[in-house]
């Protein structure tokens, strides 16, 4: 994490652009069709299940929501301006100067879509989690239910995850992975001062795969739409988000299950694109299962992720099934794992953290998670956080050999019959690689042919925490093609649906083998600042780290406050019973990179 205490204000002349940048603002001009472009067009027809924008198919509501002059890019361009000047107006401590940066970001800012403001937030200095509501510190009611359910349109980000293998009544097998991703345009405080509400302030991201044992794989384009086109929905008590006819939501007041999962996308990569859907019902699942320290992963001044999970999520056969290019297919049987996580990376709220933070190295990024469903209504989830000594697995590609094997600690919890949850540690080794050749569209998403995980080999060796028939298990992928997917930012990972069998080779259960941050190469990045609407120039936009007077200054600080660091320390844990989690305070959740 990287902090510091240097600050300078922008010179007059910037912030004279700053300001003559927030004009277009509060102008009162409306926004006609030529004001919301191509992008956002698309993205709002896709949102509503049609391949291309017509406006006669798209209900008079949304278009007279994307006629509010505040979906024109001008509009969002002034808003992010708006934001940026605060930011260098009201400087952190122990957070590095990002006010150069922050200038050339606002020199690109006359219009800009939802894209590629999304995008930008990767060029934010850690003072990004300024604005945004303080994540709880770690308790047994951190997370009361049913309002944990709901979308926290006061954070940084979150998603609703569901993956599962299931069978269809063509007796194959699929691998299905929905994902509503809550992003808000502005921090709350922003958003607030320029009278626009939480809803309209939010944008959410589709991400959609569809694989077939031994055969295809196919991953939806992105589709990501913010608030102000009328288009999503969230209920402040109830698992619900809606981005347009895209939806995951519980379908009883006051009850989880049952739960409705529906979602279009299509895959560009095929001559004609191909069109994906899913309508997935599923009627029950395990307990609901607090991640890390009751539900904190970690919570640690004032910033870090809430998280629950339900494993073993049960389809009902009755109402599920998918479709490709409008061949439908019920579903026999299946098993989901569902994710909720959201909160907020950046700058811890209590300043002995920050100094702190700045004295540690930072890390390469990314990890490796695995959600398991077993026979015998048990469930698994472990993960590894990529940390510098296995540097040389990430970022290769294709034109260099495979990489060796990989073995690497991981934990988390298995959760036995009868839904108790017990913390696990094991190793893992991944012994086969796979190149990543896929693409939802090769003219936004360049194929990077990175090599990705594709066996997974674990060993858990405590018998008094694990099974001895799940001690020793293998995960591998139900197809022979790259399970890669992008988010709309452009950065790569991997979801690829796994069968399970154990040290006897008998199928104990499915998975999914994630993976994230094998992809960092220079292609992605080149690629992420042609998304941003951003010239390929890393040295104006990447935040910089603590210079050596910072890095003085903190050393300083951290020790006359050892006490109070070791008293905010303790709480950052990403386990019950764990240890610190050091990597953790540094990830801050899954994909929040």
């Amino acid at each position: 994490m990287d902090r510091s205490i240097a600050r300078r204000l922008l010179t007059v002349g910037c912030g004279l652009l700053l300001w003559s940048a927030m004009l277009p603002l509060f102008s009162s001009t409306s926004a006609t069709a030529a004001d919301v472009d191509t992008q956002t067009q698309t993205d709002v027809a896709n949102a509503l299940w049609k391949l291309t924008y017509k406006p006669g198919e798209i209900p008079p509501r949304i278009r007279n929501k994307l006629k509010d002059p505040r979906n024109s890019n001008s509009s969002i361009g002034s808003r992010l301006t708006f934001y940026l000047n605060d930011r260098v107006n009201n400087p952190i401590s122990f957070t590095p100067d990002y006010s150069q940066n922050y200038a050339n970001l606002a020199l690109y800012n006359s219009s800009v879509n939802v894209h590629q403001a999304q995008t930008r937030n990767a060029y934010l200095g850690e003072d990004r989690s300024t604005g945004f509501r303080d994540i709880p510190a770690p308790g047994p009611d951190v997370l009361p239910f049913p309002q944990s359910d709901a979308v926290d349109l006061q954070a940084q980000f979150g998603w609703y995850y569901a993956a599962g293998n299931v069978v269809g009544d063509d007796g194959k097998q699929y691998g299905i992975m929905l994902m509503l991703v809550s992003t808000p345009m502005l921090p709350p405080t922003s958003a607030t001062a320029l009278e626009i509400s939480d809803t309209e302030n939010e944008s959410t991201q589709l991400q959609l795969e569809i694989n077939q044992g031994g055969g295809f794989h196919y991953e939806a384009r992105p589709t990501h739409v913010a608030g102000t086109t009328g288009l999503l929905q969230f209920k402040p008590d109830a698992f619900f988000s809606v981005m347009g006819k895209n939806r995951m939501e519980s379908l009883k007041k006051g009850q989880f299950f049952p739960m409705r999962m529906q979602a279009l996308g299509w895959d560009f990569s095929t001559p004609t694109p191909t069109q994906m859907k899913v309508d997935i019902v599923v009627s029950s699942g395990s307990k609901v299962l607090l991640e890390g320290n009751l539900g904190c992963l970690p919570c640690c001044g004032g910033i870090g992720t809430l998280y629950y999970s339900i494993p073993r999520m049960t389809v009902d056969p009755k109402r599920s099934s998918i479709a490709i290019n409008g061949k439908k297919i019920k579903l026999k049987s299946g098993t989901f794992w569902l994710d909720h996580q959201w909160g907020t990376s950046g700058n811890p709220k209590l300043e002995v953290l920050r100094a702190a933070g700045n004295l540690a190295p930072a890390g390469p990024g990314g990890w490796d998670f695995f959600p398991m469903n077993f026979t015998g209504n048990r469930a698994m989830v472990v993960y590894f956080l990529h940390t510098a000594d296995f540097l040389q697995f990430y970022g290769v590609t294709d034109d260099q050999p495979k990489p060796g094997t990989m073995t690497v600690p991981v934990k988390g919890q298995y959760v036995d019959e009868n839904d108790n949850p017990t913390q696990v540690t094991g190793t893992l080794s991944v012994t086969d690689w796979i190149s990543a050749t896929t693409t939802p569209d090769p003219a936004q998403y360049p194929v990077t042919h990175v090599w990705h995980p594709n066996n997974w080999v674990f060993n858990f060796p405590n018998p008094t925490t694990v099974p001895a028939e799940l001690q020793n298990l293998t995960l591998t992928p139900i197809t022979t093609q790259p399970s890669t997917l992008f988010f709309s930012g452009g950065a790569q990972y991997q979801e690829a649906p796994s069968n399970i069998t154990n040290g006897d080779n008998v199928v104990v259960g499915t998975g999914y083998g994630e993976s994230t941050g094998y992809a960092g190469i220079g292609a992605v990045k080149t690629n992420a600042f042609a998304l941003a609407g951003l010239p390929n120039q890393p040295n104006l936009f990447v935040p910089p780290g603590p210079s050596p007077q910072l890095i003085a200054d903190s050393t300083a600080f951290t020790l006359a406050h050892l006490d109070e660091l070791t008293a905010a320390v303790a709480q950052c844990k990403d386990q019950t019973n764990g240890a610190d989690a050091d990597d953790e305070i540094d990830l801050l959740g899954r994909y929040s990179y």
